[in-house]
């Protein structure tokens, strides 16, 4: 083992002479530099384990020349000891501030230089066998999650084909709970994954545009349920005048906020979650989730972002989790351009903000829709939960509509009187079922009755589960999404309706070839391609798709990323080489891989595969996939 490299920069020469024995004497290696404007650049080149840097030199001093070691990435890490005759606290604290790790006086004693030259060079050893350790770790999690990541894929995929069969009730009630339990260990899964990737730096946002009202409908319908199971009132409040095309990783926020919602309604006995977002600033968005929970100490907040962090044992015993989904959402959000904070008190909730850099989606100006129509049109609301009423008022608001809001009967009547006097006739009455049956339906006949409510359309909010009742024209499933009111809208405004894309059709043109080597993952991929309308071709590795490339057309190839015979990446080389027997190099490829490392993707991106995709994969995940490349004009890379 080579003997630690160490860099004396000193102008006078006597005092680099009896460092300089010192240190040997002790089987160290010594650079002398006399140079204080050459000093940089052999370090620079040379990479010691130390330097010994002398204040008070000729062009550059000592200080200067740290600040400038420390200012490179390359040379931030060696530590720097000061030489120097200066022993004011002040010169010694600038030291220090500038990002030196020690200093010896002048004129020094060889036992005290030695120590303190011991001292940080073992310091050194030890971060190198850290930091070496800690990558031995980072690798080890992204293989064995990978291992584990593709065959769970495959079983997740087995469950949903069989949910699609025909199963009796207690075979439907087996596979969701096996489904359950699934999707249980895939979620540590993917936690170990991202953690992995996140300290080895190699976890990178997608950049795409997607609607972030939709996103959080979508979490809303899943959690909207679990928190009603618990008894708990649920509501997503989003501004009217919100612009919600944005761009950023639809992907990654959505892992952020479903685990701030997941933790609100794990601790939660009683009251309500409600999910916030708001613009923060110029394509800043802020979000936070807020719940009526047990609270956290103000003592113990900084322990919630810390990884593998539980307040206490029985946390994870009576609620299960690793800890890791709070400092995974942290790194994800600094990933984003934003900050997270939590703000607490014991007993009485807790709400967990964060902002993330989403920049508005200009949208192309639309010809005359319902929100045309229902510009400055009456409704009126009854809800018994302010903030689930807010919620769906803000919707209604977007159509630029006028609203009315009461939350029970008695408040119903005034506001009557009040349209009355008004001469106010609402268009649309929406009344929650749960305060429908307890209070209102005392009042219907005066509610058909009144001019304010006379010729309304009444449309009843339940939730999943509870029953339509025939009084009401229509339903809508709390929480509401919006394009289910402007369905609503759309139909009982006789609008002329919007013709639906018909599905592709099933041509000989449209096949796409699936290359694995795996017979389980081939099947799920062949089902949900045909699904989508496409004819398949199974290749069973990369040898068997250059064959078939070579005397079929197809307009995609899906492949997975590692086989026995050859990568896709080689595959793609091949494909995109002009002497190579394919009939088309410019084909668009879509890897699918149970990798998510980005040293992965970029070595697609450069082999010019055009589309990457992780594993486990929805249906719509990869429809949104086939029909970008399937529509993109021509071949280009990731």
């Amino acid at each position: 083992m080579e003997a630690p490299l160490i860099v004396i920069v000193d102008d006078i020469p006597k005092n680099i002479q009896l460092l300089g024995q010192v240190l040997k004497t002790k089987g160290y290696r010594v650079l002398a530099l006399t140079d204080s404007k050459k000093a940089v650049r052999a370090i620079e080149k040379n990479k010691p384990t130390l330097v010994l840097l002398d204040i008070m030199m000729p062009d550059i001093d000592g200080f200067e020349i740290c600040s400038i070691l420390k200012s490179k990435p390359e040379t931030a890490d060696i530590p720097v000891i000061f030489l120097t005759a200066k022993t004011q606290t002040h010169d010694i604290i600038k030291g220090f501030e500038i990002g030196a790790v020690d200093y010896v006086t002048k004129p020094f004693d060889d036992n005290e230089l030695l120590m303190r030259v011991k001292t940080q060079v073992a310091l050194q050893d030890a971060i190198k066998r850290a930091k070496k350790a800690n990558a031995a770790k980072s690798d080890f999690l992204a293989n064995i999650s990978h291992d584990i990541r593709s065959p769970m894929s495959g079983i997740m995929n087995v469950m949903d084909i069989l949910l699609k069969s025909n199963l009796d009730t207690y075979q439907e009630e087996y596979v969701n709970m096996a489904k359950q339990a699934g999707t249980s260990l895939l979620c540590l899964i993917n936690d170990l994954l991202d953690l992995s990737k996140i300290e080895a730096q190699q976890l990178e946002l997608e950049i795409v545009q997607f609607d972030l009202r939709e996103l959080l409908e979508n979490i809303s319908d899943i959690y909207a349920i679990e928190a009603r199971k618990k008894g708990l009132e649920y509501a997503c409040i989003i501004p009217s005048d919100l612009q919600t095309s944005v761009i950023g990783d639809p992907n990654r926020l959505r892992q952020i906020i479903i685990n701030l919602v997941n933790n609100a309604i794990k601790f939660t006995s009683k009251g309500e979650i409600t999910i916030y977002v708001r613009k923060h600033s110029e394509n800043m968005l802020h979000f936070a989730v807020q719940d009526t929970g047990k609270g956290v100490a103000s003592d113990r907040l900084n322990q919630l972002f810390k990884p593998y962090s539980q307040l206490e044992a029985s946390t994870a015993r009576k609620y299960g989790g690793t800890g890791l989904g709070l400092s995974i959402s942290k790194q994800l959000v600094e990933l984003m351009n934003g900050q997270i904070e939590v703000h607490s008190e014991e007993g009485s909730g807790s709400t967990f903000c964060f902002t993330a850099f989403l920049p508005v989606q200009k949208l192309e100006t639309k010809p005359q829709t319902v929100k045309d129509i229902a510009k400055q049109m009456n409704v009126l609301v009854i809800h018994p939960h302010d903030k689930a009423r807010k919620a769906f008022v803000n919707q209604l608001k977007t159509f630029h509509c006028r609203c009315h809001e009461a939350r029970d009967s008695i408040e119903t009547l005034t506001l009557l009187r009040d349209l009355n006097i008004d001469q106010i006739q609402c268009k649309y009455l929406f009344i929650d079922k749960e305060i429908y049956d307890e209070d209102i339906s005392c009042i219907k006949d005066r509610l058909e009755d009144n001019p304010a409510t006379l010729s309304a359309t009444w449309v009843l909010l339940k939730r999943i589960g509870s029953d339509r009742l025939d009084t009401f024209y229509d339903v809508l499933t709390q929480p509401v999404h919006y394009s289910a009111l402007q369905y609503l809208l759309n139909q009982t405004l006789d609008l002329p309706k919007v013709e639906e894309q018909p599905l592709k059709s099933m041509s000989r043109s449209n096949k796409i070839l699936i290359v694995d080597d795996e017979v389980i993952n081939r099947m799920i991929a062949e089902n949900t391609v045909k699904e989508l309308g496409y004819y398949t071709d199974l290749a069973v590795d990369c040898t068997d798709a250059l064959s078939k490339l070579a005397t079929n057309d197809y307009i995609l190839v899906l492949s997975d990323l590692f086989m026995p015979d050859m990568s896709a990446i080689e595959l793609a080389k091949i494909i995109r080489n002009p002497e190579s027997k394919v009939k088309n190099h410019d084909i668009r490829i879509v890897v699918i891989s149970a990798s998510d490392l980005k040293s992965d993707k970029q070595l697609c991106k450069d082999a010019g595969i055009n589309g990457y995709m992780t594993k486990p994969y929805g249906k719509s995940q990869l429809k949104n996939m086939i029909d970008t490349h399937i529509d993109a004009p021509s071949y280009s890379s990731i």
